[in-house]
């Protein structure tokens, strides 16, 4: 399985620009545990998510061509450099999320 994400329209929210995301999870097994998944976008800040068995390639309009940045939750290696800040906060979530039973937000 892996993590993509989806940069949504920016808002303006009074005098600040959010940039909000959706957490794209492809590649996902049978039987993957939804509900994990959904508290950890919910933790990482994302307005929405979406889990597919299918590979999803997202694109950057403004990129050339260039992938999103992309985690693999297996090794948890970043493939973008770009996405260090992002690739922290997903190894912190899932160190929270590693045991079930300790939930700790």
């Amino acid at each position: 399985m892996r993590i993509q994400i989806l940069p949504l329209p920016a808002v303006m929210v009074g005098d600040d620009l959010e940039e909000p995301f959706a957490l794209v999870f492809d590649q996902a097994e049978e039987g993957v545990n939804k509900e994990l998944l959904y508290e950890f976008a919910k933790q990482c800040g994302s307005r929405t998510h979406l889990i597919v068995s299918q590979t999803v390639e997202i694109v950057d309009r403004d990129a050339e061509l260039q992938p999103a940045p992309v985690v693999n939750i297996s090794d948890m290696t970043i493939k973008d450099p770009d996405a260090a800040k992002i690739g922290a906060a997903f190894r912190a979530a899932f160190e929270r999320l590693r045991d079930k039973d300790q939930w700790r937000w």
